[in-house]
């Protein structure tokens, strides 16, 4: 009985990342040499908002919907249907201005390094997300990826990529810190 309650608390635990990965990070970095190159200050990591990011994308996995309402009901999660709901959800963040990209793409055998430039490219061919990703007001953000499948009639390993940022109220005086 113990071992099938230590079995089941280890599936649990892996249902979703509780970190951020080598390739969240590879992401984030590779949008703020994007960023860079546009003459633009990077964006700056801040764990509260990687963990809007990943309760999107497990959601975008579990239910095999990939975009930014939650309007499909998945067991043990609570669906918030806006960017900014899931800023509020899950945050005390003082936010005046929140932003989301997604992507789901299929998963050959690139590196973590090829799959954070694909990503990137793609974001920069879509006229929405790259301007999102070239606003001069966002200051914070994080991104999460986690691997999954599709549906049943897609073969192979998909990956799931949420990016959230946001720009702070103004006048507002507090330490970024606090709030991861």
């Amino acid at each position: 009985m113990k071992k099938l309650i230590l079995i089941t608390l280890l599936l649990l635990a892996n249902l979703t990342s509780t970190a951020q990965t080598d390739l969240d990070m590879l992401i984030l970095q590779e949008i703020n040499k994007y960023r860079q190159e546009n003459n633009l200050n990077g964006i700056r990591f801040q764990k509260g908002v990687w963990y809007v990011a990943n309760k999107h994308t497990y959601y975008q996995r579990e239910s095999k919907y990939m975009g930014h309402r939650e309007n499909i009901d998945i067991p043990n999660y609570e669906e918030n249907t806006t960017i900014s709901g899931r800023f509020n959800q899950y945050t005390n963040i003082p936010w005046e201005g929140v932003g989301e990209n997604c992507i789901v793409m299929k998963v050959r055998n690139e590196t973590d390094y090829e799959l954070a430039v694909e990503v990137v490219n793609r974001w920069k061919n879509s006229k929405r997300h790259n301007e999102l990703m070239l606003s001069d007001e966002y200051v914070y953000g994080g991104v999460s990826s986690l691997y999954g499948k599709m549906w049943e009639s897609y073969v192979g390993d998909y990956l799931y990529v949420t990016y959230n940022i946001y720009y702070p109220l103004p006048n507002y005086s507090y330490d970024p810190e606090e709030l991861n």
